[in-house]
Order: structure tokens, then C-alpha cells, then sequence
């Protein structure tokens, strides 16, 4: 049983991986894993999985981030491994946390309950228009994607991106909280939407930031998606 304290440490270890070395501090102040820790959560109490090992899980899940080896499954989950032992936990809690960080972004399927609870839960935060949001942002700030010149090609890598991770989802329960949060998005609304968030990603601004600029230019529905997905307000999780 991993203790408060413990998660406590980890949750100040992953912040400073993600705000202070990922992206050259470029996303410092986003939500992205407090958003993943409460779904997963949620998650993990409905499904039956292990809550520390998740929350762990999920707190450090992009801990590879920084070093560009989120997608090697090896070599992140050396890289976590190496920085769990830090942490007052057995081994095998230690073995089941870097499971759930070097599979999240699934390239390869998730070997526990655990891991597979993770990345369900980073997918749900990044899916819909909050996924449009997020990957983009990703994009800009790893050179794939040109601030300005969003193309045709840049459109189809974001969108087909979420479409991927989403039919990934795992649990019955992520299916269904997927479909709470999932907004219909033609290709034209998602051009506009994806070419501003990569001109304001190219300007410094946030996820949470451009999420919010992109509100008048949703319907209502599409709105309010999108404040589900910032607020989890749909979510019933324990303080």
C-alpha cells in the first residue's frame, strides 16, 4: 500500500517533470495530470484496480516526456524504474508503476489492470476537443507542426492521432465517459480549431488558455464537452 506521503513526493517529482523540463518549461501551470489523476481514479475505484499503483501511475505517466522516450516502451520504462527508486515503495508496486508509464501512450498494449486504467484515463483527457487542443499544442512544440501554416496533412495527423488513441480505450467504464465527453466536430470546425490552437501554442499559451479563447467560436454542445473535460465536473471523485 503506497502511503500519502509517498504519492505526496511523486506528485512533486511529476509536476517538476512536466512543467519544469518538458518542453523547455513551455507548459508549466496546465492541468494535464491532475485531470489524468482524477479519471483515473475514478477509474480505478470502478473498475476494481489498485489506487495507489494508479495514482502513482498517472501522476508520473508522462514522466518520459522530457527526454522524447514517452513512445519507447524500453527505454521509458528503464527511465522510470530508475527514478522510482527514490520512492519508499516494494518492488513490486515499483514494477507496476513504471508498467503503467511506459505503455501509456499505447504503442504497446498495457500488461496490468493498473496500466490499462492509466491509459484509459490519459486518453479520456485527451480526446474530443481538449485532444485537438492538446495534440496540437504537442506538435507545435516538438516542430511537427508550423504555427502559421497548418495544411491539410497537419489536420489529418491531429484528428486521426485522437481517433487512434480513443478506439484504444480499454474499460466499459472509459467507453462510457467517452461518450459524455466526445463533441461532434466536423473537418472544417476542426481545421479552424486546430490552426488556432497551433497560432496561440506559437505564441506561449497554455492548453487550459487556448481551450478557453476557442469557446466562442463552439456551438453549445461543443461547449459544454469542452467545460466537462476542463472541470471533470461529471466525474464522482473523493477528495
Amino acid at each position: 500500500m503506497i502511503d500519502n506521503h509517498t504519492l505526496k513526493e511523486i506528485k512533486v517529482c511529476a509536476l517538476s517533470a512536466d512543467w519544469d523540463n518538458a518542453f523547455q518549461g513551455a507548459s508549466k501551470g496546465n492541468r494535464h495530470l491532475e485531470r489524468v489523476v482524477r479519471i483515473a481514479q475514478y477509474l480505478a475505484e470502478a473498475e476494481g484496480a489498485d489506487l495507489g499503483v494508479v495514482t502513482a501511475g498517472a501522476w508520473l505517466h508522462d514522466l518520459s516526456l522530457p527526454t522524447g522516450d514517452d513512445y519507447n516502451y524500453d527505454v521509458s520504462k528503464k527511465h522510470a524504474q530508475h527514478v522510482l527508486h527514490q520512492f519508499e515503495i516494494t518492488p513490486n508496486e515499483r514494477e507496476a508503476i513504471a508498467e503503467c508509464i511506459a505503455s501509456h501512450e499505447g504503442v504497446v498494449p498495457p500488461r496490468t489492470h493498473e496500466a490499462e486504467i492509466v491509459h484509459d484515463a490519459d486518453v479520456l483527457e485527451k480526446s474530443g476537443i481538449l485532444g485537438l487542443v492538446r495534440h496540437t499544442w504537442k506538435l507545435v512544440h516538438t516542430g511537427v507542426i508550423a504555427p502559421e501554416l497548418v495544411n491539410d496533412e497537419d489536420v489529418k495527423t491531429v484528428r486521426n492521432h485522437i481517433i487512434w488513441r480513443e478506439r484504444q480505450l480499454h474499460s466499459s467504464t472509459a467507453k462510457h465517459l467517452l461518450t459524455m465527453v466526445s463533441a461532434t466536430i466536423d473537418d472544417f470546425q476542426a481545421r479552424i480549431i486546430i490552426q488556432k490552437t497551433a497560432r496561440m501554442a506559437g505564441q506561449g499559451l497554455i492548453t487550459e488558455v487556448i481551450a478557453k479563447q476557442l469557446m466562442p467560436f463552439l456551438n453549445m454542445d461543443q461547449q459544454r464537452h469542452l467545460a466537462l473535460q476542463l472541470d471533470l465536473s461529471h466525474l464522482d471523485v473523493r477528495a
